[in-house]
């Protein structure tokens, strides 16, 4: 099993229209394509992957090992790829059309897009945590420092001025490129905060 890997086995009636369901590479949340017996990943979410379908007497035994590429908090997903890679919102022989949860993208996601999702999902986090802390605690600190209501609107004022800010500064990103403009605000921030 891989460092890190979950593997998930299922056991299946053996069946020949099962068997040839099973034996067909998957086209859902990843499209896996054929070497021997064993079937890997063309194009999807995970940075490692391999199923295997064997025959175990009157049994088809379908074995799926895989490493999803979410950073930090992969877990929150470990049960639900689960369930889906073992098949369970899809039984073999059912219409193709339900095959994939309501949860899933519309689109096939490949390991870079889920990596750069699970990092962009990271940094929206701390920005919501800075923007709910003030919210929060305006009213509080103005209390304790004797500040009027006029002092917690122009701290207000300040802090949602990031907006008109970040307007333009997507218009630079799109003619000098994210990454500068990304770098730059980085160093710039701390400095005029």
């Amino acid at each position: 099993m891989l460092s890190g890997g979950r593997t998930v086995t299922r056991r299946w009636p053996n069946e020949p229209d099962t068997l040839a369901v099973l034996q067909q590479p998957r086209d859902d949340l990843v499209l896996e394509y054929r070497v021997d017996d064993v079937f890997m990943q063309a194009d999807g979410p995970f940075s490692s992957y391999e199923r295997s379908v064997s025959v175990d007497g009157d049994e088809l035994v379908e074995v799926t090992t895989f490493r999803l590429s979410i950073p930090w908090f992969n877990w929150l997903f470990a049960l639900p790829i689960r369930m889906l890679v073992g098949r369970r919102w899809h039984r073999p022989g059912s219409p193709a059309g339900t095959s994939m949860p309501w949860w899933t993208p519309p689109d096939r996601l490949n390991e870079r897009q889920v990596l750069v999702l699970g990092l962009l999902a990271a940094a929206s986090m701390a920005s919501a945590f800075i923007n709910t802390i003030f919210s929060q605690t305006a009213e509080f600190a103005a209390d304790e420092f004797g500040i009027g209501d006029g002092g917690v609107g122009d701290a207000g004022s300040v802090v949602r001025a990031g907006i008109v800010i970040a307007i333009p500064a997507a218009f630079i990103a799109d003619r000098l490129g994210r990454r500068r403009v990304i770098v730059g605000a980085a160093w710039l921030a701390p400095a005029v905060v």
